[in-house]
């Protein structure tokens, strides 16, 4: 019992202790040691490499000795009346009368156990609140320095996934031209490049309406077309209580979709297969884990905080609402592929997309599988 005891008033301590330290006005002093370790002052002098060497005759003058900044910690030690008179007032001394003060400090212990007893007081009267003002100075500091690091791995994580994206984004538009063999010679190097450039195919105008998840066909420029037709649409809806998506596309991009892998030796018998995988499992899949685990960091700390959702802009992509519920099957919903004789498109979306406003017929409700319709 008298342990249990002995454990309560060493918590009961301390959480006094910590309530002075979780103020506003000490969050206050916390801050200017803060804002202060933010601030990068100039070189001065001493520290700067151009600096003019001295002369003779140059006279020495004194520095004047640096300001000490404010640290984290602000210790305080207690003078040696008080903590005579605190560690007196627990060992049953009146310490409201000089004279019963003077005859303690005059008196020599008989037994260790007043050794002991007189050790053991100052220790919680004198040593333990010091050491406690430490820890909870300490505790205050390291909340701020959790919440700046939670910060910053937000932010690398949201530019990582962005510089991912410019990089890959990059790598299909650029043609590297560095890391040549030493051997290798300027004319080699010019053949090499023109070679490279010579395998890839005409470019082709590819539009997207994204309002309505349709893909319009290739062209050879991309200028507008009154006959121009759709190759591909994305509808979606609930089905029997289900989200369920419908792919149509036409027979053209059927063929193209359904041809040979564009890598040699891939597992896959097709390039939608190939592609699909690609975009399933690939880079994007890792991006969109981190932003799922990124999303559930944020909740958690909401939870405790209670204050709203810490979470910043998310990836362009369709995962940012509909993140993944299975390792087996990352597509969100069910995908039924569907070949078609004709794409229906919306007239007045396509006319928005290539600033034809006098092409327009007046109402989005209208589809066509070709021109006005």
């Amino acid at each position: 019992m008298a342990s249990s005891s002995s454990s309560l008033d060493v918590t009961k301590q301390f959480l006094e202790t910590r309530k002075v330290y979780q103020t506003k006005e000490y969050e206050a002093v916390q801050a200017i040691f803060w804002n202060t370790q933010r601030k990068r002052s100039a070189p001065t002098p001493v520290t700067s490499g151009l600096t003019t060497p001295p002369t003779e005759g140059t006279p020495d003058v004194e520095m004047e000795p640096a300001t000490a900044s404010p640290g984290l910690l602000q210790p305080f030690s207690l003078q040696d009346h008080t903590a005579l008179s605190a560690t007196l007032g627990s060992m049953g001394v009146n310490i409201n009368q000089p004279q019963e003060i003077e005859n303690w400090l005059n008196a020599a212990p008989t037994t260790n156990r007043e050794i002991f007893n007189m050790v053991r007081s100052y220790h919680e009267q004198v040593i333990r609140p010091e050491y406690y003002s430490l820890v909870c100075q300490l505790e205050t500091g390291l909340k701020s320095i959790s919440d700046s690091v939670f910060k910053v791995r937000q932010e690398l994580a949201w530019m990582s996934s962005e510089n991912r994206l410019m990089q890959k984004h990059a790598c299909g538009l650029q043609v590297l031209t560095t890391g040549w063999p030493p051997a290798l010679k300027p004319k080699e190097r010019e053949c090499t490049i023109c070679w490279m450039l010579s395998q890839v195919k005409d470019i082709v105008a590819l539009t997207i309406l994204w309002k309505t998840l349709t893909l319009l066909e290739l062209q050879a420029d991309a200028e507008f077309k009154s006959d121009i037709k759709a190759w591909a649409r994305l509808f979606y809806s609930n089905v029997d209580g289900n989200f369920r998506g419908r792919l149509e596309v036409v027979e053209d991009l059927k063929r193209i979709v359904m041809s040979p892998p564009s890598e040699q030796g891939s597992p896959e018998d097709t390039l939608w297969a190939e592609q699909w995988n690609v975009l399933m499992w690939g880079p994007q899949h890792e991006l969109d884990r981190a932003e799922e685990t990124l999303c559930k960091t944020a909740k958690a700390a909401a939870m405790v905080s209670g204050k709203g959702l810490n979470h910043g802009k998310g990836g362009r992509h369709w995962s940012q609402v509909a993140i993944y519920s299975s390792d087996y099957a990352p597509y969100p919903f069910e995908l039924d592929f569907l070949t078609v004789d004709g794409v229906h498109f919306v007239w007045g979306e396509m006319c928005d997309k290539f600033q034809k406003e006098e092409e327009k017929v007046g109402s989005y409700q209208l589809a066509t599988i070709q021109g006005q319709g």
